[in-house]
């Protein structure tokens, strides 16, 4: 019997137990006749989803029940790829190309209208009344250099927790002993702008590093280093539960925010026919800047680069905002839309092969956020440093349209990187006030989320037993409305990089920022706290 190892996911409300209960009973009556399916993996810390050596044609009956929602070989299995959103410019804007320089996301955000009045930097400092105190940020990435000193409180002691993920979730499982570091860098740069002590906006948050498998640096994945992906969900969601379980001994109340700057992406670069709108095309009949017009794909020599989602990931995602867990999700670098069902082309469809795999032929639906993604997350597209009319500007790597909730400045920023990094040729800076540690300056929807996490900290110090549909709702309420540039058609402007194609035009805003008396063009931000 040809086994393999699929996720088997039920529809929400349905009684995971009891239908598990089914496929592992000895009669043999269940959903799969003649005999008793066996587990590969458990999955304590789900509802929704349970791990089963099946063939493929128990797959497929099990598709046909009416509580199953999706059955899928696990992502990692098949290798699909993992994307972090990051993008590395050449040119160097606002405070971005320069040791002594800082993340300017920090003045942008406590500013209702853009000040920088088509320079590049501010004079005035970033003061600031709340610094996450009593928060846990959580950041699922390539790792954390683990000495790094923006990781330090005022007091020089540590913030970062180096904890066991299965130790004190109750998994069973064992951590790489090389878990804490990052031989990417790009983890590290998130984390420093979420909350790092000279460059983020949680400055005295508790701060967690999960390093996800698939998202190691070079000579980090062999062998690999990385949480499993089941792993790193459920110990997140058992973690988060049973310390704010008031009769758990490791209960301490504190809220839990998620940043994930990454997602799972479809390389093809062979594109065979596809639905636009309703109107069908082939490959043949259409140009690539036809297909980029209509399509918006981001293509790589030699690939297209598409939005994929995996129905078991995005399961993972509610799953943890159901638990009470906030989580902040980079919108990706595609340059694409993404729409939101109803939408014109959220039913949009390509036919493509998988060349980079199994040459298999799929069809996807590219205009949908990709995995990981609910329609309750926090999903943060990118700003740029340029900007047109004194407004800000959508970044033109950043993706865009109805998905995409709130914007933050992601292009430029300047934080702490690791020692050790795989992000390229960029200029790395040694800072003055971390002798020995290292800052750089990244663009990416991965640098615009972890100002949103941040963010986010702030307002939970605040007020901690926030749901994480009420502080998305808080932050989105509070964000300035139409401070972002437009373009006539922004509904379609499908070939324009600048349009936010029906996105909210709302940018991020801290209602918790004090502002500086004086603003001119030529001068450093400068760090204080009052």
């Amino acid at each position: 019997m040809n086994e393999k190892e699929y996720t088997v996911v039920v529809k929400k409300g349905i009684d995971l137990e009891a239908f598990d209960a089914e496929l592992a009973a000895s009669t043999g009556e269940g959903p799969i006749p003649n005999r008793t399916v066996d587990v590969a993996d458990p999955r304590k810390g789900s509802k929704r989803q349970t791990h089963w050596m099946l063939t493929d044609e128990e797959a497929n009956t099990l598709r046909t029940d009416p509580r199953v929602e999706a059955v899928e070989i696990p992502a990692q299995i098949l290798g699909i790829p993992k994307e972090r959103s990051a993008y590395q410019s050449g040119l160097f804007y606002r405070s971005y190309g320069n040791s002594s320089y800082t993340n300017w996301g920090l003045r942008r955000v406590t500013e209702a209208t853009n000040v920088y009045n088509g320079g590049y930097t501010v004079e005035g400092d970033y003061e600031y009344a709340l610094d996450g105190t009593g928060v846990d940020v959580v950041i699922q990435d390539s790792g954390i250099e683990p000495t790094h000193p923006e990781w330090n409180d005022s007091q020089g002691n540590s913030r970062l927790q180096q904890v066991d993920w299965y130790a004190i979730s109750g998994l069973s499982g064992t951590q790489s002993a090389n878990h804490y570091r990052d031989f990417s860098g790009h983890g590290t740069h998130v984390a420093s702008t979420a909350a790092g002590l000279r460059y983020g906006w949680a400055k005295n948050a508790h701060i967690y590093s999960q390093k996800l498998y698939g998202l190691e640096g070079p000579g980090d994945d062999s062998p690999r280093t990385g949480i499993p992906d089941s792993a790193a969900f459920d110990s997140i969601r058992l973690w988060h539960l049973k310390k704010n379980d008031p009769t758990d001994p490791a209960y301490t109340g504190r809220p839990t925010i998620v940043n994930m700057s990454w997602g799972y992406t479809y390389r093809t670069n062979s594109l065979v026919s596809g639905v636009h709108q309703g109107n069908a095309w082939t490959y043949t009949s259409q140009t690539t800047s036809q297909i980029f017009a209509a399509y918006g794909f981001y293509y790589i020599n030699p690939y297209y680069r598409l939005s994929l989602r995996i129905a078991s990931v995005d399961v993972e995602i509610e799953e943890m905002i159901d638990a009470g867990i906030h989580v902040c999700i980079s919108a990706g670098n595609n340059s694409t839309k993404l729409d939101v069902p109803g939408g014109v082309d959220y039913d949009n469809t390509v036919d493509a092969y998988w060349t980079a795999y199994d040459n298999s032929l799929n069809t996807l639906y590219p205009l949908r956020p990709s995995s990981p993604y609910d329609d309750r997350c926090l999903c943060v597209g990118s700003t740029d440093t340029n900007q047109t009319n004194n407004l800000d500007q959508t970044a033109t790597y950043s993706n865009r349209g109805p998905a995409v909730n709130i914007w933050s400045p992601g292009t430029g920023i300047i934080a702490a990187t690791s020692n050790t990094t795989d992000l390229g040729t960029y200029p790395v800076y040694d800072d003055p006030d971390y002798v020995g540690y290292q800052i750089c300056g990244l663009s990416g929807t991965s640098m615009a989320s972890p100002q949103i996490c941040g963010l986010g900290a702030l307002y939970l110090q605040a007020r901690p037993n926030l749901t994480p549909d009420q502080l998305r709702t808080i932050l989105i309420n509070d964000s300035k409305k139409n401070v972002l540039y437009e373009t006539t058609n922004n509904l379609d402007d499908y070939d324009t990089l600048n349009s936010i194609l029906g996105s909210p035009n709302r940018h991020a805003f801290s209602r918790y920022g004090r502002q500086p008396l004086n603003l001119t063009t030529n001068s450093n931000i400068i760090l204080t706290k009052p």
